[in-house]
C-alpha cells in the first residue's frame, strides 16, 4: 500500500448541482441514495504507509432508479479545509466494516459499503468533505464530516445503552471512554455530537460534567441525555467516532 498523491481542490470539475449533508443524514445523488452511517479515523495501522493514517468511511448506497447502477461510474473523493483532495484507495476499502463498493446495484437494491482513504498522520482539518460524482454528469453531492485529528487517536469509545426516558422526551446514552494512551485525554462537550435530519439535538444533562480528564490507561464512564430526534434515526459522534441510533420514533 502506498500512500496517495494529494492534489489541490481546484483540480475538480466544476459543477452546476450540489447537495450538501452530515452524518446519519440521506442523500441524493441523481436516483442514487447515499447516507453516512459513520467515519473511522485509524492511526498506527500496519498496513498505511510511513506518514499516512487511514480514514474510513462507511455508507448505504440504494438505486432509486429503474436500471442498474454501474458503480464504476460513482467518483468518491475526500478533501480537507485546505482544499487537499485523498482519492478512493482499494487496500484501505478492504480494512473497513464492509466490503468495497463494486460491480451493479439493481433497481431497487442497497448495500452497505466502505470507501477507504490514505491521510496524512498529522492532517489538521476541523472538517473533512466527502464528496461524490458521476463521471457523465456535473452534479455532486457532499457530506460534511466533523474530524478531531491524532488527539483521538488513543480513545475507544463504547456505547453501552441507548433508549428513550419513560416520558418520551429525551434520548438516553450510556456508554465509556477508555484512554488506551499514554497521556491524559481531555473532552469538552464540543467532542461530542447528535444530529440527524440536518438537526443538531440539543445536550440536556451530562455525568459526569465537563471537561472529562480521562488519565492514561483509566475509563470513564458516561451518561448523558438529548433532546429526543424527531426522526427514527440519528448519529451519535464521540471524537473520531461515530454510532448509527434508530428505532427512536
Amino acid at each position: 500500500m502506498r500512500g496517495d498523491y494529494v492534489v489541490a481542490e481546484n483540480s475538480l470539475p466544476s459543477t452546476t448541482n450540489e447537495f450538501v449533508c452530515e452524518l446519519g443524514e440521506n442523500c441524493q445523488l441523481g436516483n442514487t441514495s447515499l447516507t453516512v452511517s459513520g467515519a473511522t479515523h485509524a492511526v498506527d495501522r500496519p498496513e498505511a504507509p510511513p506518514g499516512f493514517a487511514l480514514y474510513l468511511v462507511d455508507f448505504a448506497i440504494e438505486n432509486l432508479g429503474t436500471t442498474p447502477l454501474d458503480t464504476g461510474l460513482l467518483r468518491f473523493v475526500l478533501i480537507d479545509d485546505s482544499g487537499n483532495q485523498y482519492s478512493l484507495n482499494a487496500l484501505a476499502s478492504q480494512l473497513g466494516s464492509y466490503p468495497l463498493l463494486t460491480g451493479i446495484i439493481n433497481a431497487g437494491e442497497s448495500k452497505t459499503v466502505t470507501a477507504g482513504y490514505q491521510i496524512p498522520a498529522g492532517l489538521s482539518s476541523t472538517t473533512l468533505r466527502w464528496v461524490v460524482s458521476r463521471v457523465d454528469s456535473p452534479s455532486q453531492m457532499e457530506v460534511q464530516i466533523p474530524f478531531t485529528g491524532n488527539r483521538a487517536q488513543n480513545v475507544l469509545v463504547t456505547l453501552q445503552q441507548a433508549d428513550v426516558s419513560a416520558d418520551g422526551t429525551s434520548l438516553n446514552i450510556v456508554g465509556q471512554v477508555t484512554n488506551l494512551g499514554q497521556q491524559p485525554v481531555i473532552i469538552t462537550e464540543a467532542d461530542l455530537s447528535l444530529k440527524g435530519d440536518n438537526t443538531v439535538y440539543l445536550l440536556t444533562t451530562t455525568n459526569p460534567g465537563f471537561p472529562w480528564s480521562i488519565p492514561a490507561g483509566q475509563v470513564t464512564n458516561f451518561v448523558l441525555s438529548y433532546q429526543r430526534p424527531q426522526a427514527a434515526s440519528a448519529v451519535f459522534q464521540l471524537l473520531n467516532q461515530s454510532f448509527q441510533l434508530t428505532g427512536l420514533r
